[in-house]
């Protein structure tokens, strides 16, 4: 590689290597005529780069410091989103073709995370660690698979399955737990209305007209603070001219009796299901008395007060990605035609 040499080792030549990047996003030059791929995990790259720069630790954790903020983190989405595009058309093909040919009734994909752990440990680790923006970047490399569904179309993908090192009793929760992907367990005790929240609001700007997309992360409206067009920049009262709607439920889950012990009240936390996971089907999994395993994201929001004021301290509720039911009230359990008929039969039955 060219560039400045010391001991006849190579140095990193920060400058040309961002210049390579940009013509070429999976790669990184290492010599006049070597190359080598660029890892989704950066730590993981270091490491390959090591071999090549061994007294030259210090600049590549520069060299990756700088492209972090010069959009590496993107390129590393972008070598994700190779990543599951490869395991859904390799393993996952079939149960696509059959969302696709059910969509809009069949919304979402369920995945087991052992097949991703088979198909790649890396992936499968940084779902755990920041599942929100893998997920993204797993529904996007769905949305380039040619599934023949006519329209705008958003396939969730469903995660349950996780190992047992991220399954968490309910009153374990902590704040080490935040954003993580983590498992529960526990009994439904309420369930409130489904109502439809807020998930992406467009403002228009009063002076350019521009539209302004803010995405809703909180109870409280998020408005625009100013216009982004560096040709306005105005500030104020920006006009609300469409709101994206999904549908949302909250429900309450207290931990099963066997994780109690002595004479301890059961610990409850709040789940908050969103889109398909709150159809009238999947409604059935969370009827209050049932038991489920839940997948999802652990959230924070700031506690208020009566008066409305926010205080320091935080409540905790999780963001569900997967419910599976495990024990059902009697009278929700549905039975078919032939179920009916074998049981009238069984009942004939005198050594029964």
């Amino acid at each position: 590689m060219t560039g400045v040499q010391t001991c006849a080792l190579p140095i990193l030549d920060i400058d040309k290597e961002i210049q390579f990047l940009r013509m070429s996003p999976h790669r990184i030059i290492v010599s006049d005529d070597k190359e080598i791929g660029i890892d989704a995990d950066i730590k993981s790259t270091i490491n390959n780069l090591s071999m090549y720069y061994p007294e030259d630790k210090k600049n590549l954790e520069l060299f990756f410091n700088t492209v972090i903020n010069g959009g590496y983190m993107e390129l590393a989405a972008k070598l994700r989103n190779l990543t599951f595009e490869q395991f859904f058309r390799t393993r996952y093909k079939n149960e696509l073709l059959k969302v696709a040919n059910n969509y809009p009734v069949e919304k979402s994909i369920e995945v087991d995370f052992s097949d991703i752990d088979k198909f790649d440990t890396e992936l499968a680790d940084i779902i755990l660690s920041d599942p929100e923006e893998t997920l993204k970047v797993a529904e996007e490399a769905i949305s380039e698979i040619d599934l023949s569904i006519e329209g705008d179309y958003k396939i969730t993908v469903r995660i349950g399955n996780l190992p047992a090192s991220h399954f968490v009793n309910v009153r374990d929760i902590r704040s080490e737990h935040l954003e993580k992907f983590i498992a529960v367990e526990g009994i439904v005790k309420s369930a409130a209305e489904v109502r439809p929240e807020a998930v992406r609001v467009t403002f228009q700007c009063p002076e350019c007209g521009k539209e302004l997309q803010v995405y809703q992360t909180d109870k409280k409206l998020k408005t625009p603070y100013m216009c982004d067009d560096p040709t306005c920049g105005t500030r104020g009262h920006f006009k609300e001219v469409r709101v994206d709607l999904v549908d949302t439920q909250r429900i309450k889950i207290q931990e099963p009796p066997e994780t109690i012990t002595g004479g301890e009240q059961p610990s409850e936390i709040y789940l908050i299901l969103t889109d398909d996971l709150v159809s009238p089907d999947e409604r059935k999994k969370t009827m209050p008395g049932n038991r489920i395993q839940v997948t999802g994201v652990l959230k924070k929001i700031p506690f208020q007060t009566r008066a409305g004021a926010t205080t320091t301290r935080y409540d905790l509720h999780i963001k569900a990605n997967h419910v599976f039911p495990i024990e059902r009230e009697f009278e929700e359990i549905e039975l078919s035609d032939e179920d009916i008929k074998q049981i009238k039969e069984l009942s004939k039955d005198p050594n029964l």
